[in-house]
């Protein structure tokens, strides 16, 4: 009986541990949430598939590597589409393709709470307006994170197309927001896009 009784509870035990590797997994989990500027956690990164996207993605940023003049990426998407996951997944597993890269999440980070995420956009991307001095520029490389509809609000802000026109044009003519084009990437001199929406998450 004791024997008994001591293999139920060993059994109890792996079963318990067996359902708290697979709590990560639930919608409600802390860890369902990615926020692009840290590493995955060892169960995220285990349960990691590969996607087409995350192919287009490394190949993009390991250009983007070997260029010296400050590159900005849109990382384009809806909300749960994986944006942030892909990012932590390359910062755990290709740290060296975000060295000199700053990473910008527009749903999870502000600079003030009296900011609205185009204020936050518009100050992030300083460095890449129309008229900046580009030799006073940072070098790091940039990539934003962002949703559709913000984007969609930024290209179309007033305040921020005369300043950023270059940006709002180089949007536009990526055909990102045609319904009856699918757009994976696009990339024009420092500007670049790779974009979820077409990709099949299963």
């Amino acid at each position: 009986l004791n024997l008994i009784f001591r293999w139920g509870k060993k059994m109890s035990n792996y079963v318990s541990q067996f359902i708290e590797s697979f709590s990560v997994l639930k919608i409600s989990s802390q860890d369902a949430v990615s926020n692009g500027n840290s590493e995955l956690s060892d169960d995220k990164n285990y349960f990691h598939v590969e996607r087409p996207i995350e192919i287009d993605l490394i190949e993009r940023l390991e250009k983007i590597k070997q260029l010296s003049k400050p590159q900005v990426l849109f990382l384009c998407g809806n909300v749960g589409d994986g944006k942030s996951h892909l990012l932590s997944y390359i910062k755990t597993n290709r740290p060296d393709l975000l060295e000199n890269t700053d990473i910008h999440n527009d749903a999870t980070e502000s600079f003030s709470p009296e900011e609205t995420a185009l204020d936050t956009l518009y100050n992030v991307l300083g460095k890449f307006k129309d008229d900046v001095d580009e030799r006073a520029n940072s070098k790091k490389h940039l990539i934003i994170a962002i949703n559709m509809g913000v984007l969609h609000k930024f290209i179309y802000d007033e305040k921020i197309r005369k300043d950023y026109r270059d940006i709002c044009n180089f949007v536009h003519e990526s055909d990102l927001f045609n319904e009856n084009k699918a757009v994976s990437g696009y990339h024009n001199q420092n500007k670049h896009i790779i974009s979820l929406l077409d990709n099949q998450l299963y």
